[in-house]
C-alpha cells in the first residue's frame, strides 16, 4: 500500500507540474530515459549479503554482569538491487529474543549509505553509514526511538575475511552527552559474525563476488 501511494503521488506531481506549465512536454520514452541509474556504490553492500550466525557480549548500565548474546540474520537484495533487506533475531540470554528488519540504501547526493529499521520491542530508527577506505572499516551513526526513550548510537563493522566480521555498537541517551560527563554508555555491544550459508546473488549478471581485494578498491571514504 505504501509503495502504491508513493508511485501514485509521484505521478500526480508530474501531472500537476505539466498542467501548470512548469514541465516541458515529453513522451513515454523521454520519461523512461529520466529513470536514474543504479549507483555503483551499492555493490559494496554485497559484503553483507547472505545468512549469518553471530555471538557476542552485551554490557548494559543497569546490570553488573555482561550478557551473552547470539542470533542469526539474512541479508538479501530487494527492489531490483536498489536496497538491501536485513532481517534477523537477537538473543539476549534470560532477557529474551528480539526480531528486527532493516533496509540499507545509498544516497547518491549525500554520498553515504542510509539505513532504517524496526524491531519487535517497539523500536525504530534511522542512521547513516560510511566506509573508511584507509582502515577498511564501516562506520555507522544512528538515532532510535522506543518505549524506553530516544537513544543515539554509533558502531563499526570490520570484515576479517569474506565470511567473518566483527561488530561494535554503543548507545547513549541525552544526545550522547553521557560520555562527556563521565558516564558509561547505556549499551555496549561487541559481536562476531560468521557466514552460515554461501552467497547467492539473484542479480549475478550485475554483481561481482565481494572479496577482500575488492573491498580495498572502494573509492569513497
Amino acid at each position: 500500500m505504501t509503495m502504491r501511494r508513493t508511485l501514485v503521488g509521484a505521478f500526480a506531481c508530474l501531472v500537476a507540474l505539466a498542467a501548470i506549465g512548469c514541465m516541458p512536454k515529453m513522451t513515454v520514452e523521454d520519461f523512461k530515459a529520466m529513470r536514474p541509474q543504479r549507483p555503483q556504490e551499492l555493490e559494496m553492500l554485497n559484503a553483507f549479503v547472505g545468512k549469518w550466525q553471530h555471538t557476542g557480549t552485551l554490557k548494559m548500565s543497569m546490570f553488573e554482569d555482561e550478557v551473552k548474546t547470539s542470533g542469526s540474520n539474512e541479508a538479501k537484495w530487494g527492489g531490483d538491487g536498489w536496497y538491501l533487506i536485513d532481517s534477523g533475531t537477537f538473543g539476549m540470554g534470560e532477557m529474551g529474543e528480539m526480531k528486527a528488519t532493516s533496509l540499507w540504501a545509498y544516497d547518491a547526493k549525500a554520498k553515504k549509505f542510509r539505513t532504517a529499521w524496526v524491531d519487535s520491542m517497539g523500536g525504530f530508527g534511522t542512521g547513516t553509514v560510511r566506509y573508511n577506505k584507509k582502515t577498511d572499516t564501516w562506520h555507522m551513526t544512528a538515532r532510535s526511538d522506543s518505549p524506553h526513550g530516544i537513544m543515539y548510537g554509533k558502531g563499526t563493522t570490520k570484515f576479517i575475511s569474506d565470511d567473518e566480521a566483527e561488530w561494535t555498537w554503543s548507545e547513549s541517551a541525552l544526545f550522547g552527552l553521557l560520555k562527556v560527563i563521565g558516564r558509561s554508555p547505556v549499551v555496549d555491544l561487541v559481536t562476531r559474525s560468521n557466514r552460515a550459508a554461501p552467497i547467492f546473488y539473484p542479480l549475478a549478471e550485475r554483481f561481482e563476488r565481494h572479496g577482500g581485494a575488492l573491498r580495498r578498491t572502494y573509492a569513497i571514504g
